[in-house]
């Protein structure tokens, strides 16, 4: 969809999703403005929400709670002694490092996979020593990581696996939905999701002491046990139509697979023969002497795309408090991946992805 008003050089491809969320989202703040004039009732679509959700991924329990301080009180609910350590992966946000520290934690770095984007197996295993408590395992872009290796060492080595899945649901690993194969899940939600922000997430666990800890601090912290009763109508709309949306989106990551698997340049990601990819995003890997110059091709063009974000163990803050060793790999590995939307309409998906073959089709310099 194209707005008239937007002419050369200032051309911007607005696409339907796009219209319909900046449409929800006005919706939303003003209903959120009506509903706040009146006195509080009982959140019955927030607790029947969290109900669906618990339902839907096979736990216990799911409780709406904020990515800030979660990680904190799951901690805090496995009584773990001060310098315990925590096996974590340097791509992740820097706020989940920052609750490892404030539990008087130690994390400990480890690399990342360049086939699932989550820890190395392999790397992991080298940096266990006997004060390692917890690995904290990140399923980077919904990409589901190597479940069988990492709970089965977990299981041998008596450790805590807590998950993070950086999508909406859609990716499974045998069947099971992320998030559910250690101790506790948290599942984040996409900042563009009209009922949530970019601070919400849920966490999802089989676990009483963990859930009771964590419902009791969220409403202690941010006077709000569940989402409002409107958070939670449009949570329950979204999880009805969580496999149209889902469909979508592996359709548009099947598109980019055929269209840049012959793309000389391109790596592309794959998931296990065992496992479902939800592909919130679709990440691509390319030369760090050209990604930069591509995605700034690629905005040129009208379209979205973003780079990683810095990883955590590169950030002033933790630099200065832990002094982390380097992690070639991971940081190797940053600098060449491009996010590209999966959110998208086929005739926009079919420009973005020509307009990335031209970037390398071109006469080289």
């Amino acid at each position: 969809m194209e707005l008239p008003f937007m002419n050369e050089p200032f051309k911007q491809l607005i696409t339907v999703e796009e219209e319909i969320s900046r449409e929800t989202e006005t919706l939303f703040q003003k209903i959120k403005a009506t509903l706040a004039s009146f006195p509080p009732r009982k959140q019955l679509y927030g607790v029947e929400y969290e109900q669906q959700f618990a339902q839907v991924c096979g736990s216990i329990y799911a409780i709406s709670t904020f990515t800030s301080s979660v990680l904190r009180h799951v901690l805090h609910s496995m009584n773990l002694a001060e310098g315990d350590e925590v096996i974590c992966p340097a791509w992740i946000r820097s706020t989940y490092i920052r609750s490892v520290l404030a539990t008087k934690l130690v994390p400990i770095f480890s690399e990342i996979s360049p086939y699932t984007l989550s820890l190395d197996f392999r790397d992991v295993s080298l940096k266990l020593s006997p004060r390692t408590k917890v690995v904290l395992l990140v399923h980077s872009c919904g990409i589901p990581a190597d479940l069988e290796s990492f709970t089965t060492l977990c299981k041998e080595k008596n450790l805590k696996l807590i998950e993070i899945v950086p999508c909406p649901l859609g990716s499974t690993y045998q069947g099971k939905v992320l998030g559910t194969f250690g101790t506790a899940g948290i599942i984040e939600y996409h900042p563009q999701h009209n009922y949530s922000d970019q601070d919400a997430c849920i966490l999802i666990t089989d676990t009483e002491t963990v859930a009771r800890r964590v419902r009791s601090m969220s409403f202690y912290e941010h006077k709000l046990g569940t989402f409002s009763e409107l958070q939670g109508a449009l949570g329950i709309w979204d999880l009805s139509r969580q496999d149209q949306c889902a469909k979508t989106q592996k359709d548009a990551a099947y598109r980019f697979d055929r269209a840049f698997e012959k793309v000389y340049g391109i790596s592309i990601f794959h998931e296990h023969a065992i496992s479902e990819w939800g592909h919130q995003k679709y990440p691509i890997r390319v030369s760090i002497k050209i990604r930069d110059e591509l995605l700034e091709h690629i905005h040129a063009n009208g379209f979205k795309a973003i780079a990683p974000r810095k990883p955590a163990h590169l950030h002033s803050y933790i630099q200065t408090r832990l002094r982390p060793p380097q992690l070639l790999l991971t940081e190797k590995l940053v600098r060449e991946i491009i996010l590209l939307p999966t959110r998208i309409q086929k005739e926009e998906q079919d420009l973005l992805i020509q307009t990335i073959q031209d970037f390398f089709d071109r006469p080289q310099a």
